[in-house]
């Protein structure tokens, strides 16, 4: 069994008859008495999985990142000039970035 914290491997996934990974994970409540689901015999839960996580990057919401003509991203100044970045991690509207001119601070164009 795992718990919250652990890490999810290849060697942990199951394998079903479509060959597709499956991770079986059992979900518990804190407090199981409490009145919103003391009387609860089914309802729905939402459970989220972080993948990937890192710390001190910089970060700019997807809307500012351009597609080029030749591949590739870049973001665009106020007045025009576009700065290539190589992307990372996207979550949540927002994407890292990361290249030469890019530092904490830089004003860029964005999607309203």
């Amino acid at each position: 069994m795992l718990d919250a914290n652990s890490p999810i491997r290849p060697s942990t996934w199951d394998q079903n008859a479509g060959g597709e990974p499956q991770l079986t994970v059992t979900v518990g409540l804190d407090d199981p008495d409490a009145e919103p689901v003391r009387d609860a015999d089914s309802g729905s839960v939402r459970v989220g999985f972080t993948s990937a996580a890192k710390k001190d990057v910089l970060v700019v919401p997807v809307g500012a990142l351009l597609a080029l003509s030749e591949g590739g991203y870049a973001l665009q100044r106020p007045g025009g000039r576009l700065l290539p970045v190589e992307t990372g991690l996207f979550a949540k509207g927002r994407v890292e970035v990361s290249g030469p001119e890019i530092s904490e601070g830089l004003r860029v164009v964005t999607t309203s």
